[in-house]
């Protein structure tokens, strides 16, 4: 993190090491086929976008478009049987793109939050996430207002896992938000699963 709060140089690290990683798999092993290629990503290059993703997350575009840009050279070099855009390899794939396997992230661990699986944050006298009930709108999470006296801080509070993750949650539609009382693999099942990611 800079001085500013900001979390641009770690994720200008996180580029630079990955894109290390994917160079290095790259020059190491020849084959090509989407399996070893698929396997050889998330073993080796995908943990380094992922690790502690929850914190820094990105939600400017230009950050989006580095990190995405690491999975589209790699996706570029696996032998399809034909020839796609980004977008198009990675549904052959059966991938998800970096943003929303990050925004998914967020999502369910604002549920585990929810579901008491994994500590609760909180910061000064916010009681960390909590979320209301109804039967009109069902389970929602409660968004922390922004301070709009500082435009920085607010742009920082924006980014948060507690504002962002929240908004996230919220989008889902009421049968998944209501969800309750199950794993996290019965979780992951109900949304579509892993998608082979």
């Amino acid at each position: 993190m800079t001085n500013s709060g900001k979390f641009v140089d770690h994720i200008n690290l996180v580029c630079e090491k990955a894109k290390d990683m994917s160079s290095w798999v790259l020059r190491t092993f020849r084959n090509r086929t989407p399996v070893v290629m698929k396997t050889l990503w998330s073993a080796l290059v995908q943990p380094i976008l992922d690790y502690c993703s929850q914190l820094w997350c990105p939600i400017q575009p230009g950050h989006i478009k580095r990190i995405e840009a690491i999975q589209q050279s790699f996706t570029r070099k696996i032998k399809l049987d034909q020839k796609a855009d980004y977008w198009g390899r990675l549904s052959s794939l059966r991938m998800y793109s970096q943003q929303r396997r990050r925004e998914r992230y967020r999502i369910l661990y604002i549920w585990k939050i929810l579901e008491d699986l994994v500590p609760n944050i909180s910061h000064g006298d916010n009681g960390g996430i909590r979320n209301l009930c109804s039967p009109r709108n069902g389970r929602t999470c409660i968004i922390p207002t922004l301070s709009r006296s500082s435009t920085q801080l607010a742009k920082l509070r924006e980014a948060s896992l507690s504002y962002h993750g929240s908004q996230l949650f919220n989008a889902l539609p009421k049968e998944i938000r209501n969800i309750t009382g199950c794993s996290e693999n019965e979780e992951q099942a109900k949304q579509g699963g892993e998608n082979g990611s």
